[in-house]
């Protein structure tokens, strides 16, 4: 009697669960099977939840690239296949390989299209596929590191490119009833801070650090608007009313501004519960007080549930790491124009790549622009250089030294009137310097150049 290992296939189960509906580009959910040694990839929220709670052996190892789930004219189908004798599935474009496993290998359990891909262009990035000789499974990498690490080792055979991905960051992850659409920003990680040769730095910019940044975001596509302000009181009444200044923001498309930093906490715990998501701020360590209208004002320190899933303000880093979107020049476009004598410049058309993106003095001195009206960083996000600040979680203070893994800044702040947290982005109103990605702005107090984006955590 031969031994015969067969894997019972637990994603079958799925065929007969409730599935989001979902459309157009979508993240990539990665998972390495720790007993065998081979990936899983799904486009699926349901697949992927299923696979966390249910198989410890399936380690989770984030959103990787992003793909189509519907056919479209450039697209191409990617089928799935599961292995039962070694618990690995293989993945590929090509009828003719499909056909043959179809025909020739019945161990393959055929598990049909999972999502499409486009072909080779610039936007696109390589997936290398590689068989391992010892124990029969597939794995598949975009990283062109891992790929030259496997390359070295005799156990892997390279079997090429199989097919092109697209960069998760900047996809639109969901669209937001309230506050429109979140776009997805990818763990990772960057330096945080400008180089001592930026022109018109601050020294609390400084040192730089390596900031590695482990949640994944679905991030405001724009800054709140008074719109979003007051479709949430409509819902929520115990809401404030707007005190934005109307001169700075005449309209409902316009950012809202002026609130108080512990507004924001109080926005955020309302959108949350509005939503169906769970809220991240409480008057207690125990997280059994939610921040609402009652307690948000007069609560003596405001906590942070880190394993909710509602909204909530960015860290520094993140918020930092997300407006860079993978960019290391003041600004996350180009500004050839920007120097020492240009950094504190007012003259329409001084700066034009940073007009561009930008509300600032150079072209918007005296009010706010519409929210999303200029162009938008290379994540698709508005607005994060100019407009309004943006407040973040951090209380001001200086930067730490070394590698950090989601730093959250000083337990207080700096102290005297400098005792705040931290905005970021620049304003309306203000120079090209404030506006750059490293700039900290550390004014405690609420004024019509302060406003808000929130973000929430995601699997």
């Amino acid at each position: 009697m031969r031994n015969i290992v067969k894997w019972f296939n637990p994603f079958l189960l799925l065929a007969t669960c409730a599935v989001m509906v979902l459309a157009g580009e979508m993240p990539v959910y990665r998972f390495f099977n720790a007993n065998r040694g081979g990936h899983l990839y799904t486009i699926s929220p349901a697949e992927r939840d299923y696979i966390m709670q249910n198989l410890p052996h399936y380690s989770y190892e984030g959103i990787k690239f992003a793909v189509h789930k519907d056919q479209a004219a450039d697209t191409t189908a990617v089928y799935r296949f599961f292995n039962t004798r070694t618990g690995i599935h293989l993945y590929t474009i090509s009828e003719v390989e499909r056909d043959y496993i179809l025909a020739n290998l019945p161990h393959y359990n055929y598990e049909g299209i999972k999502f499409y891909v486009s072909g080779a262009t610039p936007q696109t990035t390589p997936v290398y596929r590689f068989f391992n000789n010892v124990r029969g499974g597939h794995l598949y990498t975009i990283s062109e590191v891992e790929r030259d690490t496997l390359l070295q080792l005799p156990q892997w055979d390279y079997e090429g490119v199989k097919f092109h991905v697209l960069d998760a960051a900047g996809i639109v992850y969901e669209t937001d009833s309230i506050v429109g659409n979140l776009r997805c920003i990818p763990a990772g990680r960057f330096i945080q801070g400008s180089p001592a040769t930026e022109p018109c730095r601050d020294s609390d910019e400084g040192p730089q650090f390596t900031h590695i940044l482990t949640r994944n975001l679905a991030v405001m596509e724009t800054e709140v608007t008074r719109g979003m302000w007051a479709e949430l009181k409509a819902v929520q009444p115990t809401l404030p009313n707007d005190i934005s200044r109307t001169d700075v923001s005449p309209t409902m498309d316009h950012p809202a501004q002026s609130m108080h930093y512990e507004a924001c906490f109080l926005f955020a715990n309302l959108l949350s519960l509005q939503q169906g998501f769970t809220q991240c701020y409480y008057a207690d360590e125990a997280f059994t007080e939610p921040i609402d209208l009652y307690n948000y004002l007069s609560s003596p320190t405001i906590y942070w549930d880190m394993s909710a899933n509602g909204y909530r303000l960015p860290t520094e880093g993140e918020w930092e790491y997300f407006c860079r979107a993978g960019t290391v020049t003041p600004f996350s476009v180009n500004e050839p124009n920007y120097d020492g004598t240009t950094c504190e410049g007012y003259i329409p058309g001084l700066l034009p790549m940073l007009e561009s993106v930008a509300a600032f003095v150079c072209n918007y001195p005296d009010m706010c622009a519409v929210a999303g009206s200029l162009a938008a960083n290379p994540w698709n996000l508005h607005d994060v250089h100019g407009n309004v600040f943006e407040w973040c979680w951090d209380w001001y203070g200086d930067y730490p030294e070394g590698t950090q893994t989601d730093y959250t800044g000083p337990e207080h702040g700096s102290g005297g009137v400098l005792e705040a947290h931290v905005s970021r982005g620049g304003s309306w109103g203000y120079f090209a310097l404030d506006c750059r990605s490293a700039t900290r702005n550390n004014l405690p107090f609420g004024k019509p150049f302060f406003g808000l984006r929130l973000v929430r955590s995601i699997p």
